[in-house]
């Protein structure tokens, strides 16, 4: 899975935004040797965010690589929950505890140096409480309609509610949040192990970057990758570097390189991103001078 955003100017207090969306579509990634297993490349979101004077300000373009296999799905072995030592935890509070937004501090360009740390964040111990389930709308001033979850067959797409077969006994098990709040989901597909829903590595990963830039910072791009699954209980630390720097167009730009590693030893997800910040050449003439009183 992965996302791509690209932002054009910032969205700023008052602004409305509205979403100019595109059609899934779909596209064989096949090998065009035609050894390997069928691959579709899915689409299924892409927009453009637009202001009110119908500027648009950003794009959002996210894609989901799939291959198919023939006959009964492999079922990867389940691996056992991760069990922290009371070092590992004192740690991973230390360094939650540590962060610390830039925010009005200005970070700038030539301060900078190609291979910066970025620093360290957490985010976990996950749990199975703070996913982000579907739930039913309500209408206006009342509560949802009562209904009783009737068993439809799954159709090969990701299972969120209602009822997982058992393929050796037939009995139907209920599921609610599917492959990230059921291991027995997550098995039916193929996985391992319940494992967390994608906004969880991006958000802490994205607020890393935005930690490190500060309030004047302005993030161009980022380019999220899904590479590994982690298991609902697992911690990982978000790291990152400065990759590049340079001047294009006048605007002095930032590649950063950002990824999640866990207590396993593994990096779960990474990305790319592109940041602009400000120069000590800058020139503001159309800035107010704060008067102090």
């Amino acid at each position: 899975m992965r996302h791509d955003y690209e932002y054009f100017q910032p969205v700023r207090p008052g602004d409305t935004i509205r979403t100019w969306a595109f059609r899934p579509t779909l596209e064989d990634s096949t090998d065009l040797s035609g050894k390997g297993p069928r691959k579709f490349r899915y689409i299924d979101g892409q927009c453009d965010y637009i202001n009110q004077r119908d500027e648009i300000i950003g794009t959002l373009k996210q894609r989901v690589e799939v291959t198919l296999h023939e006959g009964r799905p492999t079922v990867d072995k389940p691996y056992d929950d991760y069990g922290y030592t009371q070092k590992e935890l004192d740690y991973l509070a230390e360094v939650f505890e540590s962060e610390r937004p830039r925010g009005a501090e200005i970070r700038y360009w030539e301060d900078v140096n190609v291979g910066d740390d970025m620093g360290t964040i957490t985010d976990g111990p996950t749990t199975f409480l703070n996913m982000p389930f579907p739930t039913p709308p309500a209408p206006p001033g009342g509560v949802p309609r009562r209904a009783f979850m009737r068993y439809q067959e799954p159709l090969g797409g990701p299972v969120m509610v209602g009822y997982i077969p058992d393929r050796d006994t037939g009995l139907l098990y209920p599921v609610h949040g599917g492959r990230h709040g059921n291991d027995r989901a997550a098995r039916f597909e193929g996985g391992p192990h319940a494992w967390i829903f994608n906004v969880q590595s991006r958000y802490p990963m994205s607020r890393l970057i935005t930690d490190w830039i500060g309030d004047d910072g302005f993030v161009c791009k980022f380019g999220w990758r899904h590479v590994w699954r982690t298991p609902v209980g697992d911690a990982f630390l978000v790291n990152g570097k400065v990759l590049q720097k340079y001047v294009d167009k006048g605007e002095h730009l930032l590649d950063l390189s950002v990824w999640c590693l866990n207590l396993r030893g593994t990096i779960t997800d990474m990305a790319l991103a592109t940041v602009k910040l400000i120069s000590k050449e800058d020139k503001y003439p159309d800035a107010q001078k704060a008067v102090k009183r």
